[in-house]
């Protein structure tokens, strides 16, 4: 039998060091400096025996929970962990309005399944979710995102991002 455990707390820096080497070979997501990792003092982390799984940075806005990254080691991929730890959010977060984006065609699946609603083009977003966002973007470009989007565009298939929300 697994032991997972699910907790809320800061990467450790051995984390981060698994996550950054990962990251490079996910095509659903571009590129997260290390910094911003550091930022996620209050994320969902997951473990299975005491060994790190991934996470969800978690950004808690006044009538708004933003979900992402969400982010598996390349080896705990299609176990189910994803599942599992959005089902948990979902219900700490039960009494806000969640928004979560993503281009990974099993966490669309399993946003669908958790009653998300498909927001179709970004600009019918929200406003309080669009602000957020143009925001996040201005605090985080830069040069090597920039390259890791174009190399993976380039070199891998990518799904299509989309954007869901679960309104209360």
């Amino acid at each position: 039998m697994l032991n997972i455990k699910i907790t809320r707390r800061s990467l450790k820096e051995n984390e981060i060091k698994l996550l950054m080497n990962d990251i490079k070979l996910y095509p659903d997501l571009v590129f997260i400096k290390e910094s911003r990792f550091r930022k996620y003092n209050n994320a969902y982390i997951v473990e299975q025996d005491k060994e790190f799984v991934g996470l969800c940075g978690i950004y808690e806005m006044k009538d708004w929970v933003k979900l992402g990254p969400l982010v598996f080691l390349k080896k705990f991929h299609g176990k189910g962990y994803g599942k599992i730890l959005l089902n948990k959010i979902v219900n700490d977060y039960s009494n806000k309005n969640i928004f979560i984006t993503s281009s990974n065609i099993a966490v669309q699946k399993i946003i669908s399944r958790l009653g998300f609603d498909e927001i179709k083009g970004y600009f019918k977003l929200p406003f309080t979710i669009l602000l957020f966002l143009f925001k996040q973007l201005y605090e985080h470009i830069h040069w090597k995102m920039v390259t890791e989007f174009f190399r993976k565009k380039l070199t891998m298939t990518r799904n299509d991002r989309k954007y869901y929300v679960k309104i209360v």
